[in-house]
């Protein structure tokens, strides 16, 4: 028997995109007081989030790469911390036009990523319009407002490169829907969003990567379909259709592209090389077991799991996510085996169903990847887009066999949907009210800001109008890296030596005459730069009163500690960095 249509499916040939041919004006006008209400509640809460605040480490660097963009275009994403860049500038770009005009401060740059994930609400509800009409639009925007309410306060404004790419990625996997269903318009809009997804994060590229492939596939296939069978009449129209769409797509990859590439090509070591030696390093030798990484798939993927519920279950010291049992991943994988059993004989379903597979199988891959020690909320946020997905397809599976059975339920539905999108939408502005940026690590951060206020008024002081060339003895430049951003927003000229330079994408060298030279050195190195003739100290940041330095240094002397004194070490220890800037002679 040949496939049947459905209550979700267009009346219409699925190249032609748009709207499904029995749509009438009503359900048009409230699909589109449904995306705006859903619009309009994460523009509320990104208003309401966007408050004043101090970008430190990532988010400093972050600031600084996005108010160059026009005078020193990146080749590179976000340095990471093991030794490379992420694949691409399209995060920086499509960040810099707002904030130069919202003021070129720190609430700019919020409001900006605030901007981004709106458009990003208001996409994935245009395209989930054009795949099913007035149901599959109510249906996603619900789902689409429950997870955007499940992140942690702050995250819809927070311009963080792994929270940028989240509501991104949710929209690509509808695009790879919408080209799996025929309609080739999504073709090179997907190209242009995978390619920001994975230029954000690189932690994106697996599950990125396959569904590029399932694409390709089954293009491929319906292209050697085509050219086998004798052409139907005025097919030529649509093989060129299917060619243009490839083109365009090819096109948009050739452009997004081209700086990471440039970049490869131009450097001494190229960012691949980098990213390559470090994927064949001992450091990242050390993967999940596959039986935990799959507990942590069937933790994110549950019914009921952080994507519904915001409530990711984390160790409070080592701030690693704890995975439940292997076996339940076997509850969202059982569920979608039985939607898309059901959906099997529906075109456009068994579409959104082969998509959630690739997903699936792409997080559980991703996961698997993951270092011992580096599971963090950052690392597996991306899952809660698969856990949302694989339950969309659930949830339209079921709502479909309701409207054919009775389709004068209809409206019933629809009206619960969108009860359902106001309550949703609510929480996700409430919620807003909590926000304390930057949204990942907010205690750690509270102890950079500390001291870099202490820091700050005496390098300006020191400074004067003079350029400051600064060189970062730290492992990672939590405070050179954010001094640098504070001094190059009010106007001071930045210098820096090779390896900070490294980390702000720009050309290391030594002082230039007249710079102030000035070493930022954190605990671990500061005695050997105290130890140095040509060294003085300007200005000294312990965040540990001396009560609490005291502590530490008698917890530490303990040669087996006990398990509350165990705690308060590590929580010391979490807060112990002691920072200094000091002026050296001569560079």
């Amino acid at each position: 028997m040949p496939p049947t249509t459905t209550a979700l499916d267009h009346d219409r040939h699925p190249a032609e995109g748009g709207a499904p041919a029995d749509t009438t004006a009503t359900d048009r006008w409230v699909a589109v007081a449904v995306v705006a209400v859903a619009a309009g509640a994460v523009l509320a809460a990104c208003l309401r989030s966007a408050t004043a605040w101090q970008p430190t480490t990532d988010w400093a660097l972050i600031e600084l790469q996005v108010r160059h963009v026009l005078d020193s275009p990146p080749l590179l994403g976000a340095p990471s911390s093991v030794g490379f860049h992420h694949p691409g500038p399209l995060p920086y770009l499509a960040l810099a036009p707002l904030y130069h005009l919202l003021g070129q401060d720190p609430v700019a740059l919020a409001r900006a990523a605030g901007v981004l994930s709106c458009a990003s609400v208001v996409a994935i509800g245009a395209t989930a319009w054009r795949r099913g009409g007035l149901p599959t639009t109510v249906a996603v925007m619900a789902v689409t407002l429950v997870v955007a309410g499940s992140f942690p306060p702050g995250t819809l404004v927070d311009p963080w490169n792994p929270w940028v790419a989240v509501l991104p990625f949710l929209w690509l996997a509808l695009l790879v829907w919408s080209a799996l269903d025929g309609d080739l318009v999504a073709l090179p809009v997907a190209a242009l969003v995978g390619s920001f997804v994975v230029q954000a994060h690189v932690g994106y590229a697996i599950p990125v990567a396959a569904l590029a492939v399932l694409v390709v596939v089954v293009l491929a296939r319906r292209w050697w379909v085509a050219r086998s069978a004798a052409a139907p009449p005025g097919d030529g129209h649509g093989r060129r259709r299917t060619t243009g769409a490839v083109v365009a797509a090819l096109a948009v990859l050739a452009v997004v592209w081209a700086p990471p590439v440039v970049e490869q090509l131009t450097a001494d070591e190229g960012n691949v090389t980098l990213g390559l030696r470090y994927a064949r390093s001992e450091a990242a030798a050390d993967r999940l077991p596959v039986a935990e990484a799959l507990a942590l798939a069937g933790t994110e993927l549950a019914p009921l799991g952080p994507w519904l519920t915001g409530e990711e279950a984390v160790d409070p010291l080592l701030l690693q996510v704890e995975p439940g049992a292997p076996w339940q991943v076997l509850l969202p994988v059982g569920a979608l085996a039985l939607a898309t059993a059901a959906a099997w004989r529906r075109p456009r379903l068994r579409s959104l169903a082969a998509v959630a597979w690739v997903a699936v199988a792409a997080t559980m891959a991703t996961l698997a990847q993951l270092e011992v020690g580096a599971v963090f909320t950052y690392a597996v946020r991306f899952a809660w887009v698969t856990g949302a997905l694989v339950w969309t397809v659930v949830l339209l599976a079921a709502l479909d066999r309701l409207l054919t059975r009775w389709p004068g339920a209809r409206r019933a539905t629809v009206a619960l949907g969108a009860l359902v999108v106001l309550a949703a939408g609510a929480r996700v502005v409430v919620r807003a009210g909590d926000a304390v940026l930057p949204a990942y690590a907010n205690g750690a951060n509270a102890v950079q800001v500390q001291c870099l206020d202490r820091l700050l008024p005496s390098v300006r002081a020191a400074a004067g109008d003079r350029a400051v060339h600064l060189r970062s003895a730290e492992l990672w430049p939590i405070h050179a890296g954010s001094l640098a951003n504070e001094l190059d927003r009010a106007g001071t000229a930045i210098e820096v030596d090779e390896r900070l330079g490294f980390y702000l994408e720009r050309d290391g060298g030594p002082p230039s005459e007249g710079a102030l030279a000035l070493v930022v050195a954190e605990e671990a190195v500061l005695d050997d730069w105290l130890a140095r003739p040509d060294a003085e100290v300007l200005v000294r940041c312990d965040p540990l009163s001396p009560a609490e330095r005291t502590e530490l240094e008698r917890l530490e002397a303990l040669e087996d500690p006990a398990p509350l004194d165990g705690v308060a070490l590590i929580e010391l220890r979490q807060r112990s960095g002691q920072v200094a800037v000091l002026t050296v002679a001569g560079g």
